[in-house]
């Protein structure tokens, strides 16, 4: 599966990387965790209204500065979930492994 992506993209977060907003994934048996990333930031400022109104917005502003989160977080969550509980929008899931190998070499850390 390719992901197209569009910057600026947004995260939940209060301090990185143990005050994001993750999200607990159940696959069957499975559960996972996934970072919950928005592709706008009236998404964004929704779900952190509802699940964690103490946090911040912060935007993604390039490869490089998803490449750098998804590094950090690699060995906490297993999926990004693209727009979750949007109304209007598909939620999507990708693995970090996935989408690390998606983007360009030059800007993974």
């Amino acid at each position: 599966m390719t992901f197209t992506t569009q910057y600026p993209m947004f995260i939940v977060i209060q301090t990185m990387p143990d005050d994001i907003a993750l999200m607990d994934l159940v696959n069957g048996d499975a559960k996972t965790k996934g970072v919950a990333v928005f592709t706008d930031r009236d998404g964004a400022e929704e779900f952190r209204d509802k699940y964690h109104p103490s946090f911040s917005i912060a935007p993604l502003s390039n490869e490089t500065a998803f490449a750098n989160l998804l590094t950090i977080l690699k060995n906490v969550v297993t999926e990004v979930v693209f727009d979750p509980y949007r109304i209007g929008k598909r939620t999507q899931t990708i693995t970090v492994t996935e989408m690390l190998a998606q983007l360009p070499p030059s800007t993974l850390p």
